[in-house]
């Protein structure tokens, strides 16, 4: 294994390669039929020498790549855009998707509905459920009572909740 406290362990690696958080990936192959080792070298990452002394493995691995001993794959300005479009894109769905997770809707009878994802699909088959047994009333846990509190709402009002729910989904969805 690799310790990087000899200084020729720096050239026993196979590839070097920076990642986006600024820290260096290194893969280091013993042969064939032998076993692959890899890791991350990091600003700061030390280790103590033989001598008790402290190296500065991250320093020494700059050094090496200055003095061209070693080759240090860089990331380029278009995978470093790549990278900050991918993380705007990742920022805006989980934003998104929280605005929908934590979505309530308030019918006109004034009941308020959670309208996440999970809550319009329970509401889309109790809807059925009560249309086909014709049943006008249902017993629901509404988003403003606590949790296994059932209250009697109508029909029309759950329908209503499901309505606003899912036009509630459509705008959220819809943010550009």
């Amino acid at each position: 294994m690799l310790e990087f406290i000899n200084e020729d362990d720096f050239l026993k690696v196979d590839t070097f390669k920076e990642n986006e958080d600024a820290t260096v990936s290194w893969v280091w192959n013993e042969g064939e039929g032998l076993p692959t080792h890899s890791g991350i070298i990091r600003q700061g990452f030390t280790r103590l020498g033989s001598d008790d002394n402290t190296i500065d493995i991250w320093q020494n691995l700059l050094t090496k790549e200055q003095s061209g001993e070693i080759f240090i794959q860089r990331l380029t300005q278009e995978d470093r855009d790549s990278i900050a479009q991918q993380e705007q894109v990742n920022q805006f769905k989980a934003n998104r998707q929280q605005l929908l997770d934590n979505a309530i809707v308030t019918t006109s009878s004034g009941n308020q509905y959670d309208a996440d994802e999970q809550s319009i699909s329970r509401m889309a088959n109790a809807i059925l459920a009560a249309q086909r047994r014709g049943v006008n009333e249902i017993k629901w846990s509404l988003a403003d009572t606590p949790t296994g509190v059932m209250t009697d709402v109508t029909l029309a009002d759950l329908e209503e909740a499901h309505e606003l729910a899912v036009e509630n989904m459509a705008s959220i969805w819809s943010i550009t």
